[in-house]
This record gives structure tokens, sequence and C-alpha cells, in this order.
């Protein structure tokens, strides 16, 4: 207010410029940056010269008072150097120019001012210097990370890159920033966690099976098994955590022999919980008229390791699209039998007539027919569980409908039979039921009862179906056991007729 005065009656301001430095405090505190702001118009020069010395005291480690001093300097009149807004980007590049992984910090202060400018009105040819600034900075920042460096200098451009790019960086950022990581040995593995935070759940799986390789590292089981529950946390789903495992198996993956057992019980319980996640997201009875779950993930048809197989899982859903090694693995922990090689009885018994080979035929084909009631059980089942699942609704709702009801009339009742109460004897009414409450409480009866008929004739329907293919199976095989005993009967009389 004093140095408005000063000018407004166009008094002299030596005595302001000579009292200025004696206001202002080393370190500067916010008392100081509020006078040079309110000065910076009157005695410019004084302001100036003060704000070049606080320049000069900053360096690594000592950039805290960036900020202020580029906004102190936006205050001052143009000089012959252009608009403030390009003195603040020639200062800006110079403290830039002494950023080190050393001091992360530094990094942070100098690329947050940067985009404070980005978001100012200047003019078009200053303000496009500004991103450029902020790339080549991190730029050379990533280029000179370690794995001598600490964990927050590693996480520091990753962070800084989200909010300066609008969650979209250059491409080259993160090129660099993946062939630094790159160079991390697999000591510095959290490093690398930290570093795959900050990153695009895509750019960071590429970036960690790069690493895997490069380092052989995808035999540790340990190691995967942490690899797996970061990309499930990174992509929100357990098929990521999959497709690393068959990715892994598509490149040859030896495991040693002490770590085969813990291999298969991870394999198999993340394929189980990919199972699981993917059954509650479609109808049950679903997965059967599909062909069953699909389980496919970008490994298998990328990598070419699936095969269009199918296999059955705890939930009781065929699964489809799963890999052999998954086929296998599937069998040993559910017990699930394998289907049998398609063969021909009659070029069997036309190259061998033992009776043992028959035999095997036999129950291949014995096998096969289980397996297929099995499967045929399975969905009987589930069909019923459908419909008892919306029979159980229905009924729910025409309950609650029908309570309602009860309980309206119930009220009913009461109120009369108080206002009954409370009138005299003699003009006390006879109360009559509601020809409409009686109307829709046996509706409701008789909707119970249609419902339980029709449910017990659907399982009297599917009992009998299930009997009726079971007698089928059994014709079959006594059909099939009469052919035999004529084939070999017709056998044995060539035999006896050519002894």
């Amino acid at each position: 207010g004093l140095a408005r005065l000063y000018a407004k009656h166009g008094l002299n301001k030596d005595a302001l410029v000579l009292k200025l430095p004696q206001l202002c405090t080393r370190p500067p505190d916010r008392r100081t940056w509020d006078l040079l702001k309110s000065m910076a118009e009157y005695t410019p020069a004084a302001v100036e010269q003060l704000l070049q010395s606080y320049i000069d005291e900053a360096g690594p480690g000592q950039f805290t008072h960036v900020p202020q001093i580029t906004e102190v300097m936006c205050k001052l009149p143009f000089g012959a150097d252009g608009s403030a807004s390009n003195r603040a980007l020639k200062l800006l590049q110079r403290f830039g120019a002494q950023v080190t992984p050393d001091r992360p910090e530094d990094l942070k202060i100098i690329v947050e001012d940067l985009r404070a400018f980005m978001s100012s009105n200047i003019p078009p040819t200053v303000s496009e210097q500004f991103p450029r600034t902020i790339e080549s900075l991190l730029l050379a920042y990533c280029e000179a990370l370690t794995a001598q460096h600490t964990a927050d200098a590693w996480e520091m451009p990753g962070d800084l890159m989200k909010r300066a790019f609008n969650g979209q960086p250059p491409v080259v950022l993160l090129e660099q920033l993946q062939r630094s990581c790159l160079r991390l040995p697999l000591t510095s593995e959290k490093t690398l966690w930290v570093v795959f935070r900050h990153l695009s759940p895509d750019s960071g799986v590429a970036l960690v099976r790069t690493w895997l390789l490069q380092n052989d590292a995808a035999a540790d089981v340990d190691r995967m098994e942490r690899c797996a529950r970061h990309f499930h946390m990174a992509k929100g789903e357990h098929a990521a955590a999959l497709d690393l495992l068959r990715w892994a198996e598509s490149r040859g993956l030896q495991v040693p022999a002490e770590s085969a057992r813990k291999w298969r019980e991870l394999y198999f319980t993340v394929l189980r919980a990919t199972a699981e996640e993917r059954a509650t997201t479609m109808k049950r009875g679903g997965a059967f008229t599909s062909g069953g779950l699909d389980m496919a993930t970008p490994a298998v048809h990328d990598g070419g390791c699936g095969t269009n197989v199918v296999s059955s899982i705890a939930t009781e859903i065929p699964l489809r699209n799963i890999t052999l090694t998954e086929r296998g693995m599937l069998e040993e922990e559910m017990s699930v039998p394998s289907d049998a090689a398609p063969c021909d009885p009659g070029q069997s018994a036309a190259s061998d007539g033992s009776a043992g080979e028959g035999s095997t035929v036999d129950e291949e084909s014995e096998a096969r027919a289980r397996l297929d009631a099995a499967v045929k059980r399975r969905e009987l089942l589930a069909e019923m569980a459908i419909k008892a699942e919306t029979a159980a609704r229905e009924a729910s709702e025409e309950e609650a409908i029908f309570s309602s009801a009860v309980r309206g009339e119930e009220e009913g009742r009461l109120q009369e039979e108080e206002e009954g109460i409370e009138a005299p004897p003699s003009c006390a009414a006879p109360v009559t039921p509601d020809p409409q409450l009686q109307a829709e409480r046996a509706k409701a009866q008789q909707l119970q009862a249609e419902r339980a008929e029709r449910q017990l004739l659907e399982e009297l329907a599917a009992a009998e179906r299930a009997e009726r293919e079971q007698k089928e199976g059994k014709d079959a095989d006594a059909a099939r056991k009469k052919a035999k005993k004529k084939v070999k009967k017709e056998r044995r009389a060539v035999v006896e007729d050519a002894a």
C-alpha cells in the first residue's frame, strides 16, 4: 500500500528501495514473497536484484523456492529478453539441467512448475516449449537411472509422466523407462514393481515378460507367483495371471524337479480361480449350449499353445480352449477320465483276431459311454437347478403379493371392529368379507397348486428321460456283446473247418 501511495503522488522511491532488502529474510518466507510480488510493479529494479540473489543460491537440493521465484518473475515488467514466461522457461531449463536421480524431489519441483505454465494464458510459441522441456528433462533423468538409485528415484518419473501428459505420455518416454528397467538385476525386483504400478497394464505386462526372459527368471516359481499376483491386481482379473503362466509354458519353461509340484499347484490354483471368475459372469446353462466355458486368453491365440479340448473343473461346467498341459492337470487333480482315441472295432477284428484287443476296445467304449452319461447327468442337474431357482423366485413374488393382501384385509377388519366397539350396538352392522380379497386369495392358491403340479411333471419327465437313456445304453451294450459272441463263434467255426 505504501509503494502504491508513493507511485500515486510521484514521490521519490529511493527510501523504499533502500528499505526493501531489510524487510526480506534469508531464507525467504511467505511474507518475503508476498512483499516482492507487491513491490515488483513499483520498484522492478530492486525486486529483480533481490530475486537474482535468491536464484544464485538455488541449486541441487535447494530448489524449494523455485516456484516462488518464477511467480515473482512473472510480476516484473517485460524486459529486453522477451516475455516473463519466456524468462521463466529459460530459468527452469537451467535448473533442470542440474537435476539428477540422486535427488528425485528436485525433478518433481521443476516439472510441477513447468506444468503450471502449461495451463496459463501465454503465447502459443512459448507455451509449446514447456511440454517439450518436460519430455527432455524426464528423458535425461530416465537415462541416468541405475540399480543403485532408491525406489523413490525410480517411482518419480512414472508418476510425473501420468500427471504431466494426462495419462498418455509420449512413446519415447515409455520406451526409455522400460530400457532402464531392463537393466535391473534380479535382486532389484521390488524396484521393478515400483515402476510397474505407474505403467498401463499392457505396457507393464510386456515389460515384466521381457525382464523375465532377459534374466532367465521364469523358472523361479516364487517369482512367477508374485508376477501373477501383480498382473491380477493390475488388470483386475485372474485371466491375466493365467495368460502369464501359459506364456511361460509356450516359451519352453524348464522348472526344476524340486519345484515341479509347487508349479502345478500354482497353475491349478490360477486356472480354477479363472474358471470360477468367468463362471459367475455367465448363465450356468449357457456353458453347455456354447460348448463349455471359454477359457481363452491372448497366449492361447497368439502363442499357438492352445487346443480346443473340453474338460471340467470344480464348477461342474465343461471348459474349452484350454491347453494340453491344463487338460492333464485337470485329469490328475479332479480325477476326470481322459477321452479315448477313436477306434474302429471292425478294423481291429480284421487286423488282429485276439480276444484281448476286443476286450480293450470294449473297455474304451464303456469308459466313453460312462463319460457321456456323466455329462448328460450334469446337464440335467443344471437344467433342474435353473428351473427350481425360477420357480422359487416366482413363488416368493406370489407369496409377497398374497401376504400384502392378507395384511390389508386384517387391518381393515381390525379397523371395522374398533369402529363397531365405539358405535352403539343398535348401529353395528355385520362385517362382510371383501369379494376382491377373496378372489385374489383363491387366485394365489390356484397359481401355487399349478406351479407345484408343473414342477412335479418336469421332475417326472426328467426321471423318465434319464431312465430311458440308461436303458438305451444297456441295450446297446447287450447288442455289442451279442455281436461279439457271434463273431467269435464264426471265427471258431472257420478255424475248425480249416483244421
